[in-house]
């Protein structure tokens, strides 16, 4: 193995690394690779933008090497972009990119009937310049909204150790978005730090399948998890409440989409049920942001943090939106188990004046309430 090629592994396993892209600036430099003098413009941006000094100075020099940036791209389109400078363009796709090759992109199908995205983003795992992205954002695949097409070209393309951050939503809050099956995006992508996905699936519940192809959810490097949905079928739920994932610090489940917490589409025993095993300490020991928005919230799952001990370690609490009634409020307060929390959010719940004030008078003075 060359310098270069242990370069590129190493790039591949820790895309963050400044010094390694520093590096390979210096091998593309002496091959005549004009990659590498994009790392070094653009590494010169990022200092002009945050160093010391008079600042509308720092702000003219920055904008200096932008424009030449930007003119290097231009003139190199062909192999810093090829056929992604055409998807750009069109807007299927769009970049941002850092030293010298492409951090984050976002790819959606504007909701056309007959739509190429899934080819735009066949057309961005495939090209050198998005070796190393670390963010994904995907909208919708065409029309219908679903992103299967999507997690086709994904499973095709194959494992990108690089990858970090994935988000599946669709600009449209009120839009038709049915996700399809995700879960089997999970091997492919062993480092995923966060994860993002909001469906609206127009009230069918198996639209959103969060299980890996062995049935269950292994997300070793997990920190960050988000769901946001009108209605999922339960036994997503009960895999998701069982997943695998020892370093989650942060994890938000909102179902119901603001729908009045009296016309919940699932029993709030068989929610709390399925959900219960997720406020086990055990399973996540560095959990401290707990959301449980909308249908989520409700009595039984607060009785069940208050008996597993979860509420020790969190910092943040959000019942917002749900079902939780003063009863479960003013056994939160009477616990004790919340006297050191940051931030607890009930907004929109179903507490009257006086659940909210036996909340108050149990949090700490400096807490977001």
């Amino acid at each position: 193995m060359t310098n270069r090629d242990a370069i590129e592994q190493m790039l591949s396993e820790d895309p963050e690394r400044l010094d390694l892209y520093l590096a390979y600036a210096e091998h593309l430099r002496d091959d005549a690779d004009p990659r590498g003098k994009l790392i070094m413009l653009q590494r010169r941006i990022a200092e002009a933008s945050r160093g010391g000094g008079d600042q509308t100075r720092r702000k003219r020099r920055a904008r200096r090497l932008r424009k030449l940036a930007d003119d290097w791209l231009r003139r190199h389109e062909d192999v810093f972009l090829g056929p992604l400078a055409e998807w750009t363009r069109r807007g299927y796709v769009r970049i941002e990119w850092r030293l010298g090759f492409i951090r984050a992109a976002r790819v959606s199908g504007q909701g056309q009937r007959r739509c190429p995205a899934p080819q735009a983003l066949a057309d961005l795992l495939a090209h050198p310049s998005a070796a190393y992205m670390t963010e994904l954002r995907l909208g919708s695949s065409g029309k219908d909204g679903w992103c299967e097409p999507f997690f086709w070209v994904m499973k095709t393309a194959g494992v990108r150790p690089s990858l970090r951050h994935l988000v599946c939503a669709h600009p449209d809050e009120h839009g038709f978005y049915p996700i399809g099956h995700v879960g089997a995006l999970w091997p492919l992508y062993p480092e995923l730090r966060s994860i993002r996905i909001r469906s609206w699936n127009g009230g069918e519940p198996r639209s959103v399948r969060l299980r890996g192809p062995q049935g269950d959810i292994v997300l070793l490097r997990l920190e960050s998890f988000a769901l946001d949905i009108d209605t999922m079928d339960i036994t997503e739920l009960e895999a998701l409440a069982a997943a695998h994932w020892p370093a989650l610090r942060s994890v938000r489940i909102a179902l119901g989409h603001g729908r009045d917490p009296g016309e919940a589409a699932t029993p709030s025993s068989a929610l709390s049920s399925a959900l219960a095993p997720l406020l086990d300490p055990r399973r996540a020991p560095h959990l401290r942001q707990l959301s449980l928005r909308g249908d989520a919230a409700t009595d039984e799952l607060c009785q069940i943090l208050i008996q597993e001990g979860l509420l020790a370690q969190l910092t943040e609490l959000d019942l917002s939106h749900g079902r939780i009634t003063d009863a479960a409020a003013q056994r939160l307060a009477g616990s004790g188990a919340i006297a050191h929390l940051e931030r607890l959010d009930v907004r929109g719940s179903s507490l009257t004046d006086e659940g909210r004030a036996a909340l108050v008078t149990a949090l700490p003075s400096g807490c977001v309430f």
